[in-house]
């Protein structure tokens, strides 16, 4: 398998296409071609976490973990990307940055149109402790959306807000 070094225009493409590739040593050379590249890796694998592949948003995820710190805006960044599922995925990952400045675009997801913005905003908060958050994520515990309702509790447990409990 020819894995691009990233030197070349289209090389950040064609590495992110490697993860759909079904040999696991193709996955991983690109996911190591991509970590390289550092920062300016970032922008491709955030679209990369709007993919309809669930191999290549995941290994996305990985690649922008490994990278930490120098991923962090771009990730903190994706909160507030035009497609649902980068922002899905990104919340997912988010926690990991220990992003505590992602705390407000959190907590205004929490408001968002789509139920599933709603229910990984709280999730996020919930694995951040973002226990400021606790009063708008207790607005969720009213949604008629189960999974909103649900991912609200889990939130709420992890931070153990006993204001919550009576509802």
């Amino acid at each position: 398998v020819d894995v691009p070094d990233g030197t070349h225009e289209g090389d950040l493409q064609k590495l992110i296409a490697l993860f759909q590739f079904p040999v696991l040593e193709a996955n991983r050379r690109a996911q190591d071609a991509l970590f390289s590249l550092g920062e300016k890796a970032v922008p491709a694998l955030v679209e990369a976490l709007g993919s309809w592949d669930g191999k290549t948003w995941a290994q996305a995820q990985q690649v922008l973990i490994r990278l930490g710190a120098k991923a962090q805006p771009g990730v903190v960044a994706a909160l507030s990307h035009p497609e649902l599922y980068v922002r899905v995925h990104a919340r997912e990952i988010l926690p990991r940055f220990d992003a505590k400045g992602a705390v407000p675009p959190l907590v205004a997801a929490l408001r968002a149109p789509a139920s599933l913005d709603r229910a990984t905003a709280a999730e996020a908060l919930g694995r951040l402790g973002a226990k400021e958050s606790a009063p708008a994520i207790r607005a969720l515990l009213d949604e008629v959306d189960f999974d909103a309702v649900a991912a609200a509790a889990r939130a709420l447990a992890m931070m153990e807000d006993r204001d919550s409990v009576p509802r």
